[in-house]
């Protein structure tokens, strides 16, 4: 949460200098995350803030969990190791659990 709690203040502040500049009221749309931890940033921001969310996953962590394994060159041991990859997935499923359009 450290992350999307330090945005948070900051799409504010824009938002409130933005609409201070113009007639029109200016509002965030949505927010787009990509990958894991942008996607589980991007789900934060958008709760907080109440607006959509949507992720662009160019890969799952528990396809390539299954691609590595399958191989058999590697084991679950070193697969968390290396790539930290349980948290990887924790981080996918709250994004998509949260995600209005998923791309």
């Amino acid at each position: 949460r450290e992350y999307s709690d330090r945005c948070v203040p900051v799409i504010q502040q824009t938002l409130a200098a933005l609409n201070a500049q113009s007639d029109d009221r200016i509002r965030l749309a949505c927010v787009h995350g990509h990958y894991a931890d942008a996607g589980e940033i991007a789900a934060n921001v958008a709760c907080t803030l109440g607006v959509p969310m949507v992720l662009t996953g160019h890969s799952l962590g528990r396809n390539k969990l299954e691609h590595l394994l399958r191989g058999g060159r590697i084991s679950p041991a070193e697969v968390e190791k290396k790539y930290n990859i349980s948290r990887r997935i924790e981080g996918e499923e709250r994004a998509l659990n949260v995600a209005d359009i998923v791309i």
